[in-house]
């Protein structure tokens, strides 16, 4: 009932933000006129191959006739093409292309709302990612004529199996996390490599969260060149030690610029005066104010090197399609 609603508001803010295209439907193709139109053929040969010839749509004598020519290294999209079949059966091909492009905004969106809902729990939250991702400029930038990209709704939906294979341990989200691998391979090549590349990284930062460092050099590929991995610690009980004083901050890995200024300042200044005997030092206060120190240093490590991107409204283009026949 919530993803209903989500999809509607997103298809809501798809006929706002790429206006006028839905109400040209039948008569306008977007895009620049350029690679849209190699898609819309795509699209085309796919349902001509499969329904009407019956033959591989892996190769064609539609151009570079008689002999023909491979598709097998052409950006065929098809899983978009087989998807279009019962389209194409009863909507021109225009109108086909067009609201595989528009669909992809309202899909994309709900893919990256259902994976934000699974790792924050916040459904404004949720929504607001969702939004971010699916009506982001590269989005926009590829709507304009790139099927193959549009189309990248495939990629959240593929990190949220893994994440929910990864936690809940069940066979049926690991299943379709390999389906949604295969999916993202036959929509584009580089999605199956963006995929393929985040997985392990998925599987990295969930052992690394159980404090399992060896998993973690595991799912990277391989452990350390001494072949031993480091000591660790869960995250709290590391900083417990490092304040106290029971180890090295170097050795565990705590290398926070805040604590370090501060031992540098403390170790540069003058003696102070014993406490007297009521106890009015602050030596107490000192070891607290260190620990909240390295805490906020560890919560902010997350954060560190992240840019502060853009966020700019983008146009789709409305050309006059040629034909396809």
């Amino acid at each position: 009932m919530v993803l209903g609603y989500v999809a509607a508001a997103y298809a809501a803010l798809t006929f706002v933000l790429t206006y006028p295209a839905a109400v040209h439907l039948g008569d306008r193709m977007i895009g620049d006129g350029g690679d849209g139109l190699q898609f819309a053929w795509d699209l085309w040969w796919m349902k001509r191959a499969l329904v009407d010839l019956h033959t591989t749509p892996f190769h064609t004598d539609a151009i570079f006739h008689p002999s023909g020519v491979s598709l097998w290294l052409h950006t065929l999209t098809p899983l978009s093409g087989v998807l279009s079949l019962p389209l194409q059966a009863v909507l021109p091909l225009v109108v086909v292309y067009n609201v595989f492009v528009l669909a992809s905004f309202v899909a994309a969106g709900c893919g990256a709302f259902l994976l934000a809902r699974e790792e924050t729990g916040s459904l404004s939250g949720a929504f607001v990612g969702g939004m971010v991702f699916t009506f982001s400029t590269y989005h926009f930038a590829h709507a304009r004529g790139h099927l193959n990209l549009t189309c990248c709704q495939w990629l959240p939906l593929f990190a949220l199996f893994v994440l929910r294979a990864l936690r809940r341990g069940r066979r049926k989200d690991g299943a379709w996390a390999g389906l949604l691998l295969a999916l993202n391979g036959y929509t584009d090549p580089y999605y199956l490599l963006y995929a393929a590349l985040l997985g392990p990284i998925l599987v990295a930062a969930h052992w690394r969260q159980r404090g399992n460092t060896r998993a973690v050099l595991a799912s990277l590929g391989g452990l350390d060149g001494a072949g031993r991995e480091r000591e660790r610690q869960p995250g709290l009980l590391r900083q417990r030690r490092v304040v106290s004083g029971e180890v090295d901050p170097e050795r565990v890995g705590v290398r926070d610029p805040a604590l370090a200024r501060r031992r540098r300042r403390a170790a540069r200044a003058p003696a102070r005066p014993e406490a007297d005997e009521e106890g009015e030092g602050d030596e107490g206060e000192g070891d607290a104010h260190d620990a909240l120190v390295v805490a906020a240093g560890s919560a902010a490590k997350p954060l560190q090197g992240m840019g502060r991107e853009g966020f700019e409204p983008s146009t789709l283009g409305l050309r006059v399609p040629c034909s396809t026949n």
